[in-house]
């Protein structure tokens, strides 16, 4: 007796067709995915454009509010100066 299977106890499989809704649905989860992957990096350049805005107008208004204090440095040494001068003239010409 030889050990060769018969015809029953052999099972074939079936073929291994991929359905096309298969298939479909396989391309609109990629392209689902992809295009969900494209919006990111979209937006995320844009957040990363309007921070970038933020922080060049944050600088420029530091820088003006540095000006500023200098300025203002300078009108308060200016006015001392003035009011120093002013005292001396009233104290000259109040004397006898």
């Amino acid at each position: 007796m030889t050990d060769t299977p018969t015809a029953a106890a052999v099972a074939v499989a079936p073929s291994a067709r991929v359905s096309w809704p298969a298939i479909a649905s396989l391309v609109i989860s990629t392209m689902t995915l992809l295009i969900t992957i494209a919006t990111v990096v979209f937006y995320g350049g844009q957040l990363t454009q309007r921070v970038d805005d933020g922080k060049q107008r944050t600088l420029q208004l530091e820088a003006r509010v540095d000006r500023m204090d200098v300025n203002a440095r300078d009108s308060d040494r200016l006015l001392a100066s003035l009011g120093a001068k002013l005292d001396l003239l009233i104290a000259r010409s109040s004397r006898p």
